[in-house]
């Protein structure tokens, strides 16, 4: 079983997109970076539309950035999940830490609504070991009774002792365990490893799951919020720029969320709101830690109105352990309006557990607006539903009985689906459910067929439908939105009604009819068999948006509706269509995998996708004014005409030789192997260069460019660099290349981060770059720290997998702006540095230091050490007094799989300790 060193280094915060800008922005003042604008733009195409109840009459296109407009899903999902032009340059955490299972959203070839199996349930949790006890006999009749521990953790009495010290000596799959301070306050109880095993659990999920959770805020995708807790993660003055703001956003990257919540509470005396999203492993862990003990300080609580929190558990009683300690603070508990429990969209093999599970009925919040649980969980773990809660989501959740609902007469949405099925009922709905406006059921859990009484409802999901069952279907009068996720669609279903506006039908097969759609203005269809596909979309007369993914369309003498501005196309055989098919004021295409040889384009398209086709030869886009082109994987185009009005193009994975294009503010040519980047003459407003895999063996730029701000020019083949005739670059890539020598005269002085990991560097010399604030020169060739030349400007170091052996003041001082220092697998034996106040992070895994070998001191205090992780080393014991005295208060210390007999005392200005081992 692999071993989890989760904990050690994160950056503060994450960003939600995968543009190349700067990890950074700690300066003292804050200031947001021009480059939220320049993210690539890959056609993330969407027709704001109102969809519930607003007049979409109404429409406009956005063109959105991919990079700058990612969800909240994206943007705090580790690993897998954010992917960047410049890779670790967006982040400083090591890049072989466990990830997290891929997300549903970023699966691909998956069926959109599916039961994974189940037949060992998810898993309930780890059988955690008991926080304190008296008795101690092994570890089997522990795990047959944790599950009794009722006791809080904030209450241990005086015989308490931690069992961790007897469990390392036992023959026992319990891997992990998180120690408690030993000071008052104490929110850490044990963290103890499921005894199910690394392999991830598999869970079910749906489309729905999916859906409420990547949208449980809203549409709200905290960019600002990200931004502006990247300015507050270090700065210790006020920042005037807070003023006015009224939301306050900690996910799983901010890992020190006090820091931020101070920031924005010395800025003003505006209360706000506080967004919690966290996914629990060990980072998340912690940070609820913190702030659970952050908000027992009663007025900073006071300065908080409403909270809204999204939580994603590896394991059911991660969940109820969770509750459990969120109801110890009531007031805190009670300012809860959004609460979203879901339990398997993220695997860690190690499970985080905090504690045993009290297995008592859960009293909601009594404020509560919405509820979303998801997997695992069962109504009956919780007792009567607030009465003015408004939203409730119910995915695979046992007890689910319509009489719980009886009392809520303000609840207007309505979520339920599931392998469980509705106990026996009337036939009937209840009579509130006649108020919902917006409702999904799986047929499992539907009392009938007939919806027309619901005159209230303007969005209707169904799923797994039958024949039978859609034949006799009704819909609300004033149904605008309706969803079939699954379903089999009778000939016979009756009509849509006219008020309909927004169409989908997800997988499933819908039998050919003569349908009315008049009015629809958004139709999707995916993954549906439908052989009168081309019939029902020439029916929508006032369609805006077409959105068809691997479906069948007959294109011969097909015409798409007069009214059309976006389409989108995925899979679908398009070979053979007509320029004609497309209506002359569409301004969004999105052709990808249709076999098309033909460039099919509009006068008025603002933005063009026709990625993985057939293209060839010379693509004239010169009367074609769209901002955003993505030609990608059409392997043999060779040349590329653009209108200057065309600001974004991406051309990867294409055999193009030149480029036309004057407008340009950012190009990537990844893996253009032909590309001739010696002839290509740079338009002036560049702002962002991608060449990647471009077998470059030297950049030499001739022309100076004061435009060029990022540029990626990882995984070639280049010895050398020269990038001085850009004297306004910021963020440059270097990785996985060839380069012996990391020296400053190939840089120009605006440089504020690079990324060099992977090369043959022996030796770096930075000296006189003085704004250098970011630098990875992990996995090179370095055998010395003496061989690091720094500015003292640097804010984050990221030197793994070198060779230093030795870390000694006479040959290295860490830079005094430095908050984030990784030094992990570089076989150091010996350590001895001096720490300057504003260092947040130290990581050292996997070295070779024991307690003998390893010391710590302070340049002055306070210290901002929040997190210290020595796992995987040698150390039989710790001296705690390095890291204790005034000033010094640590979030975590990790002394994971080290080689301890016994449980050493923790001091009580360490929130937690990690002790385990394998």
């Amino acid at each position: 079983m692999s071993s989890i060193t989760k904990g050690h280094v994160k950056d503060v915060i994450t960003e939600a997109g995968t543009s190349c800008q700067s990890p950074k922005s700690g300066s003292s003042s804050y200031k947001l970076r021009s480059g939220d604008d320049l993210s690539a733009r890959i056609a993330s195409i969407n027709l704001v539309e109102g969809l519930d109840g607003n007049d979409t009459g109404k429409s406009q296109v956005n063109v959105k950035s991919s990079g700058a407009e990612k969800t909240v899903f994206h943007a705090h999902t580790e690993g897998v999940t954010i992917t960047s032009v410049k890779g670790s340059m967006k982040n400083t955490e090591n890049n072989k830490e466990e990830n997290p299972e891929q997300p549903l959203s970023e699966r691909k070839n998956m069926s959109v609504f599916m039961t994974m199996d189940l037949s060992s349930g998810l898993p309930g949790s780890p059988p955690p070991y008991k926080s304190y006890t008296t008795h101690f006999k092994d570890a089997q009749i522990i795990k047959a009774n944790s599950v009794e521990s009722r006791n809080a953790v904030t209450k241990l009495g005086e015989n308490r002792f931690n069992p961790v010290s007897k469990t390392l000596s036992l023959e026992t799959n319990v891997r992990q365990f998180k120690l408690s301070s030993t000071g008052p306050h104490c929110y850490s109880p044990l963290l103890a490893h499921s005894p199910m095993g690394d392999a991830p659990q598999k869970a079910q999920t749906d489309i729905w799951i999916n859906s409420d959770y990547e949208q449980f805020f809203g549409i709200n995708t905290f960019k600002r919020e990200i931004e502006l807790a990247k300015a507050t993660r270090f700065a210790d003055d006020t920042i005037s720029d807070l003023n006015g703001e009224l939301k306050i956003y900690i996910n799983t990257r901010i890992i020190n969320p006090d820091k931020v919540i101070d920031a924005y509470s010395k800025s003003d005396s505006n209360n706000r709101d506080l967004y919690i999203d966290l996914i629990l492993n060990n980072s998340g862990c912690n940070i609820l830690l913190q702030l659970m003990k952050y908000f027992k300080n009663e007025s900073k609580l006071n300065r908080i109105d409403s909270i809204y929190v999204r939580i994603s558990a590896s394991y059911v009683n991660q969940v109820k352990v969770l509750m459990n300690l969120l109801i110890e603070n009531d007031a805190f508990y009670q300012k809860i309006k959004s609460l979203g429990l879901f339990v398997g969209l993220h695997q860690y093999g190690n499970g985080y557990v905090f504690g045993s599970a009290v297995n008592t009925s859960i009293k909601l919040p009594f404020s509560l607006e919405k509820l979303v649980i998801a997997n695992g969980l069962s109504l009956a773990d919780f007792a009567l539903l607030p009465p003015n809660i408004q939203e409730i989501g119910l995915y695979n959740v046992d007890g689910v009985n319509f009489s719980r609902f009886n009392l809520n007469k303000y609840l207007k949405h309505l979520s339920v689906s599931g392998n469980a099925s509705l106990p026996n009922t009337s036939g009937k709905y209840p009579k509130g459910f006649l108020d919902l406006e917006r409702l999904k059921l799986d047929a499992s859990f539907m009392a009938n067929c007939d919806f027309k009484r619901f005159t209230h409802l303007s969005t209707l999901s169904l799923s797994n439908l039958s024949f039978a069952q859609t034949k006799v279907v009704t819909f609300p009068v004033l149904l605008r939105k309706l969803e079939l996720v699954d379903c089999f669609i009778s000939s016979q279903i009756s009509s849509f009604p006219d008020t309909l506006r927004v169409l989908s039908v997800i997988n499933g097969k819908w039998s050919s009819k003569t349908c009315i759609l008049n009015r629809v203005q958004r139709f999707k269809v995916e993954n549906c068999e439908v052989k009168d596909l081309h019939e029902k979309i020439e029916s929508c007369k006032s369609l805006l948006r077409l959105e068809v993914t691997n479906c069948f369309i007959e294109v011969n003498k097909f015409k798409f509706p007069h009214s059309l501005k976006v389409v989108k196309l995925i899979n679908v055989e398009l070979s053979g269509i007509k320029d004609s098919a497309f209506p002359p004021k569409l301004e969004v295409m999105n052709l990808e995998a249709n076999g098309i040889d033909t460039l099919l384009v509009k006068p008025n398209l603002k933005a063009i996708r026709i990625a993985s086709n057939k293209l060839a030869g010379e693509i004239n886009l010169d009367g074609v004014p769209a901002q955003d082109v993505i030609l990608t994987d059409n392997s043999k185009i060779e040349r590329v005409v653009l209108n200057s009005q065309t600001n974004y193009l991406n051309l990867s994975d294409t055999s193009v030789v030149s480029i036309i294009g004057h407008g340009l503010t950012k190009l990537i040519v990844d893996g253009c192997k032909e590309f001739k980047w010696q002839e290509f003459k740079i338009p002036s407003q560049l702002v962002q260069l991608s060449m990647k895999e471009c077998d470059l063996v030297e950049f030499d730029s001739k022309e100076m460019n004061r435009s060029l701000r990022s540029i990626d020019l990882s995984r070639n083949k280049l010895t050398r660099v020269d990038l001085r005739n850009f004297p306004e670059i910021h963020d440059i890539d270097l990785s996985n290349n060839s380069i012996s020598k990391l020296q400053a005269e190939g840089f120009p002085l605006s440089t504020t981060s690079i990324n060099a990991k992977n090369n043959l560097i022996t030796e770096v010399g930075l000296i006189i770059l003085t704004k250098l604030e970011w630098l990875d020169i992990s996995e090179n060739e370095l055998t010395s720290i003496s061989e690091l030349g720094l500015p003292d400007e640097l804010q984050t170091l990221i030197a793994n997998d070198n060779e230093f052996k030795e870390i000694l003041p006479d040959a290295f001082q860490l830079p005094s702006n430095i908050y984030n220092l990784e030094l992990n697998r570089c076989k150091i034996t010996t350590f001895n540095l001096s720490f300057p106040p504003k260092l947040m992070i130290c990581s050292l895994i996997e070295n070779q230091l024991q307690a003998q070998s390893f010391s710590i001191s302070f340049s002055s205090a306070p210290s901002n050490l929040k997190f210290l992780d020595l796992s995987s080393n040698y150390f039989k014991s710790f001296d705690f007094g390095m890291i204790s005295g005034d000033g010094i208060e640590l979030s975590e210390i990790n002394l994971a799989n080290n080689m301890f007999e016994e449980v050493p005392k923790i001091p009580t200005n360490i929130l937690s300790v990690i002790l385990f081992k394998t």
